[in-house]
């Protein structure tokens, strides 16, 4: 089976593969692109586009779409791609397609964009909703504003600058305006304050462009952008005017608004003028002191420079200059080694060493360190069979895994493969995952977290303590030992005291979950002994032992003396008891509010569940203006059909109380949207006639990468796509992609539910040995693909006649075992 064969016939757009260099060579194109270029074989599509992605793009949208891909591909750091544009068919039809690109690396330096595209209605084309289309060909003046802020959204913003940019005579200035760290704000401050926030900087940027002719939109997010005539125009007072909005809400210099500006120049687009000012934003938030950046050329220059650096990286993987040093794990009072972490090394062939700070970063902003990972992952289990196979000591080894590598790889898989190439223990190995990633995607990384240590690996969290840290994180996580940098005892001397109280909660923290803690970055003999008398049992720093390479390493740990044989373990150094641990002359209420996180207490009475306490982080994470209102029976503010799975949840944690019980809940707000929450239930105890329960609350409203994918995909799909996956020993349905949930009238999760419950059949008219779920399973298990005709009995009670396309998947290292496609007839 070719790549693409599984892929149906006849749907509106395809997929192909281009090489992401100069060349921009097509490698492959499946049946559909074919199709849309009006081709019957691979020969003549290559003949009509001379084989690259620049013959399949019409010639006059060429430069605008290669420039929109380079700035959101390689310009912003990310590996996607959306841009609109036409082609040419080989009958010289001219049609209008989107195209959503993913960038890939194969691992030996080549990387490569993987795309779909798909015809669209010529108003996608030119980026505006129907209604903004509508008005610009003459229909009738409708114009989307943005009611938070106020200002116009990212298509008409585009296309009203391209109207003030034809006055040529004019010499216009487009600042991208962007409030570092705002995700945080919302986090301290509270949702509604970030709220506000954005309300008046928009509300000052509309008066801003107001007075100076100009027009000022709101992309989303913290994200602006203004364009006003560049004549005698005081980008310092714009800056002024954003800073002194945050500082009113009482944030700190932490959220200074980051600008970039871009004057233009010729015949420059407005998309160009922004990608520009884009760039020169990203360098004024690295830069605390000039929070204001104009585009120069040496900023394409110093981009430059990232690609050839990402280029002699490439060389550098291909000729094994990359490699990695180790520096020991130390148990604090003797230093004696109990294990070491892997750190990456950029050695050349003339013996020079690149600092992994002149790379790291880069390939992190580029989206390249899952190589870098990949090749240490390799070359530490490559070196721990070495030294099993020479019967010298081995002590456990740390690698680091990136977010980057959780979101585009199967990490678990990756090292079980490891584990079965190089014949090693897993105990030989600890796998480090640093505390950001936990708050980019909790739903992955926890899963991936529960996968390491179902598989029998050792997880650590790195950095524990830098942003996200809370009881309810490492009770939900699970992981076995935590990371802290030991930054917070290199404060100056005004802040030493802030220093080690946030040091002291965290190290608390960890006590009360009996974990393990490792303290990294110490340096001195002072900074181990106050450690040790805070309970700290291991260090890593310079105070006993520099990275070194492993011919050191080896020689260090062949000393008998020098190493450990007890391993990780906990211990505290005294007993202590909670009373002590809430002193409030030590840790603030605002402190234990994010130890503990958003929680509650409910009291359930008859068939009524009430909120009667509740603490600020729990006020935060609801963020409903009428919350006070709706303290009482908050059933009633929930889907009817979710609220006997909290009544079951409640009666769960009743009957297991130590472990409780918790699930995902909807509350709809007063303004009609709804949020999500993933509670956790203990029960306390009996009041009456009222069971009291504590309940630990986390918003997960936002859904993971994946699942946004699949969303959208939703939305451009006419096909319900189902996976059937294969995990110890059975079956479940996976929905990737819902194009028929209006007509069949089942949501996503509704569908996999029935699905996976055994009902769906139920649905299924006069189906008889052919249901959906044999027909899966024949696949599955025969190997051989087919194709069915049912007929589904819809929610509205109609009846659905579909086409489904079984297509069996050969992919021994995946749990997908068969693709269904199901399409109306």
């Amino acid at each position: 089976m070719s790549l693409f064969d599984w892929i149906p016939e006849n749907i509106s757009g395809g997929f192909f593969i281009y090489k992401a260099d100069e060349s921009e060579e097509l490698v492959s194109a499946d049946r559909n692109i074919l199709a849309l270029y009006g081709c019957n074989t691979i020969d003549e599509f290559r003949e009509l586009t001379g084989n690259s992605f620049r013959g399949m793009v019409y010639s006059e949208d060429l430069n605008r779409v290669e420039s929109e891909i380079y700035a959101q591909t390689l310009v912003s750091g990310e590996r996607h791609d959306y841009v609109h544009y036409r082609i040419m068919t080989r009958q010289g039809n001219i049609l209008y397609v989107e195209d959503f690109g993913h960038l890939v690396n194969d691992g030996n330096g080549n990387s490569y964009f993987y795309v779909f595209i798909e015809t669209v209605e010529e108003s996608k084309y030119h980026r505006m909703n129907q209604s903004d289309w509508e008005n610009h060909v003459g229909f009738r003046p409708v114009e989307r504003r943005n009611a938070l802020t106020g200002l116009i959204y990212e298509g008409a913003f585009f296309a009203a600058c391209e109207k003030k940019l034809s006055n040529a005579k004019i010499n216009w200035l487009l600042f991208a305006v962007d409030l570092q760290n705002f995700k945080l704000f919302n986090e301290w401050y509270g949702r509604e304050s970030g709220d506000n926030v954005l309300s008046a900087i928009g509300k000052e940027l509309g008066k801003i462009a107001d007075q100076h002719g100009g027009v000022a939109g709101y992309f989303g997010g913290d994200d602006f952008a203004i364009l006003v005539p560049g004549a005698h125009f005081d980008a310092d007072s714009l800056f002024d005017s954003i800073h002194n909005i945050v500082i009113r809400h009482g944030a700190s210099i932490g959220f200074l608004p980051a600008i970039g500006a871009s004057f233009s120049q010729g015949n420059l687009s407005a998309y160009t003028l922004y990608d520009q000012a884009s760039l020169a934003s990203r360098e004024a938030r690295g830069d605390h002191k000039t929070r204001i950046k104009f585009f120069s050329q040496a900023m394409v220059s110093r981009l430059e420079e990232d690609y050839k650096v990402l280029s002699e990286f490439n060389n550098a993987l291909l000729h094994d200059e990359i490699t990695f040093y180790l520096q020991p794990q130390c148990v604090a009072s003797s230093g004696q080694i109990v294990g070491a972490e892997a750190l990456a090394r950029w050695i050349k062939s003339d013996g020079r060493m690149i600092p992994p700070v002149s790379f790291v970063p880069m390939l992190e902003r580029h989206g390249f360190v899952t190589d870098l990972d990949r090749r240490i992952w390799d070359k530490v289990c490559q070196w721990t069979r070495k030294l099993m196979d020479e019967g010298k000591q081995t002590v456990p080894v740390s690698l680091n895994i990136s977010p980057v590598d959780i979101f585009t790889m199967d990490v678990p898989a990756h090292f079980e493969g490891l584990i079965e190439q190089y014949q090693i223990p897993k105990n030989a190995l600890k796998l480090e995952i640093t505390e950001s990633a936990y708050g980019e995607g909790s739903d992955k990384v926890r899963s991936t977290v529960q996968q390491f240590r179902d598989m029998g690996f050792t997880v650590l969290m790195d950095d524990f303590g830098s942003g996200f840290s809370s009881l309810n994180m490492l009770r939900e996580l699970n992981v076995d030992i935590i990371k802290l940098d030991a930054y917070f005892l290199r404060m100056n001397k005004a802040n030493e005291k802030k220093g080690m109280h946030i040091i002291e909660s965290v190290i608390n923290m960890a006590k009360l979950m009996a974990m393990p803690v490792i303290v990294e970055g110490v340096e001195t003999k002072e900074q181990c002994d106050y450690l040790m008398s805070l309970g700290i049992r291991y260090i890593q720093g310079f105070y006993y032992y520099k990275p070194m390479c492993t011919t050191d390493f080896e020689k260090l740990i062949a000393v008998k003396d020098n190493v450990s044989q007890k391993g990780f373990y906990f211990t505290a150094n005294d007993e202590f008891r909670i009373r002590e641990f809430l002193n409030d002359t030590v840790y603030t209420d605002s402190m234990l509010n994010r130890i503990i996180g958003p929680a509650a207490i409910y009291a359930m009475h008859g068939n009524s569940i009430d909120i009667i306490r509740f603490n600020q982080m729990f006020y935060q994470a609801v963020n409903v203006p009428d919350f006070t209102e709706k303290l009482l029976s908050i059933q009633n503010v929930m889907p009817e059909n979710e609220v006997p799975e909290l009544f079951k949840t409640l009666r769960k944690a009743y009957e297991d109380r130590l472990n409780g019980a918790g699930g995902v809940f909807t509350f709809k707000k007063i303004d009609g949207s709804a949020a999500r929450f993933l509670i956790q239930f203990y029960f306390l105890n009996e009041d009456g006639e009222k069971y009291l329960y504590y309940g630990s609350a986390r918003d997960v409203t936002e859904l993971t990468n994946l699942e946004r994918h699949m969303e959208l995909l939703s939305q451009f799909t006419s096909r319900t796509v189902l996976f059937l996956r294969y995990n110890q020993g059975e079956y479940t349905f996976e929905v990737a992609a819902h194009g028929l949930e209006k007509d069949i009238g089942l949501s996503r999760v509704e569908i996999t539910r029935e699905l996976n419950a055994s009902v769906f059949y139920k649905r299924l008219v006069s189906a008889g040995e052919r249901t959906l779920w044999n027909v899966a399973h024949k696949c599955a298990e025969s190997g051989i693909s087919t194709t069915e005709e049912l007929s589904i009995m819809c929610s509205n009670g109609t009846t659905l006649h579909i086409i489904v396309d079984a297509d069996y998947v050969d992919d021994e290292l995946g749990d997908v075992k068969c693709i269904l496609s199901l399409r109306k007839k």
